[in-house]
């Protein structure tokens, strides 16, 4: 499994915000200043084949909408695939709403290639391309957050976004 930090910061650094990709086809949040570093770091934009999202504020979501943009933008429709993202409950309407404030009145429906598939049972795992991948109800700041652990049966390796402290964090 290979895991490339594209950007670990916060909303208020002059660093890239929270994005990680493992295998250059999944991406843990999409924080802003994402897109900027693909090319430095050899991911990319076609290859991403899920986009696992831990939860709504800014610095693990703005750079979402860049993302889509670029990539609608360097594809013809012809080539558009089905990208899938997980996130918690609510985020359709989330990310609509994002798509209203950001994106200009004659762009393409971005959305006409997500599938999003908002996480509302913990109890199940999700199986892709190879990895078996473990949803966590966590908490931040009131709001549903989402810790994720893929698992390609030779490693694991867990994403936790923020969260309040967690006993037992160690073990999940």
């Amino acid at each position: 499994m290979q895991i490339k930090v594209i950007g670990s910061s916060t909303a208020w650094s002059d660093r890239p915000c929270s994005s990680y990709c493992i295998n250059n086809e999944i991406l843990i949040d999409c924080g802003e200043g994402t897109t900027k570093l693909y090319n430095k770091l050899s991911i990319v934009l076609n290859d991403i084949k899920y986009i696992f999202i831990t939860h709504t504020h800014s610095d693990h979501t703005l750079g979402l909408v860049q993302y889509l943009c670029q990539y609608v933008f360097y594809n013809p429709s012809e080539k558009y695939k089905t990208l899938t993202i997980f996130a918690p409950r609510g985020f359709t309407n989330y990310l609509h709403k994002l798509f209203k404030l950001v994106c200009h009145p004659k762009t393409v429906d971005l959305t006409q290639f997500i599938n999003i598939v908002e996480i509302a049972d913990f109890s199940k795992k999700i199986e892709i391309d190879g990895f078996i991948v473990t949803p966590y109800k966590l908490k931040h700041d009131n709001l549903l957050d989402i810790g994720y652990v893929f698992d390609d049966k030779q490693s694991k390796v867990g994403f936790s976004g923020d969260t309040t402290y967690i006993k037992n964090l160690e073990t999940l």
